[in-house]
């Protein structure tokens, strides 16, 4: 046999390794692109292939549609770039970077999608007897800690106050 056959093909083959290794994100609903990193090297170059869970439990995953309505896109260096991010995208996603030797790299990583405060009802007006008890109510929604303040003609209205209650 040829001793030289046989050490080239160790010399010339590396495994993957992680140049920026996948971590757990959190973000805010809304930001225009948002990229999730995946960079592995390794000889052969390593492809790197994204999959997300089923449902909002790690396990059963399945390929992206890179060409889907979710605004996915794998970037030439293997991270994931989302586009419109919205609470849709909230989940499991696992990274793995193959190249055929050995038994290549795989993360699982959450991403959170932190949804911002926003108002249920817009405006109302309400009208009242002057001197009567009335309710106005102040409905939002968003990921806490959510704090609500209310004002009066731009003063910040003290709910210690016995004229106001919070319920």
């Amino acid at each position: 046999m040829n001793l030289v056959a046989l050490v080239l093909p160790s010399l010339w083959t590396v495994p993957p390794r992680w140049l920026v290794e996948p971590q757990d994100v959190q973000a805010a609903e809304g930001v225009a692109l948002f990229s999730m990193n995946c960079q592995a090297e390794g000889f052969p170059l390593p492809s790197i292939t994204w999959r997300r869970a089923q449902g909002m439990r790690p396990g059963n995953y399945h390929d992206i549609d890179f060409g889907g309505s979710q605004g996915f896109r794998l970037q030439s260096n293997g991270s994931l770039l989302i586009s419109r991010l919205g609470e849709e995208h909230e989940g499991y996603y696992l990274c793995e970077a193959v190249n055929g030797i050995g038994s290549g790299l795989s993360k699982i990583i959450y991403l959170t999608v932190n949804a911002p405060a926003h108002f249920l009802v817009k405006q109302k007006n309400q009208t009242a007897r002057l001197g009567s008890i009335t309710t106005l109510q102040c409905k939002v929604q968003g990921d806490n800690p959510l704090k609500i303040v209310w004002r009066k003609a731009g003063s910040t209205i003290d709910l210690a106050n016995t004229h106001y209650r919070s319920a």
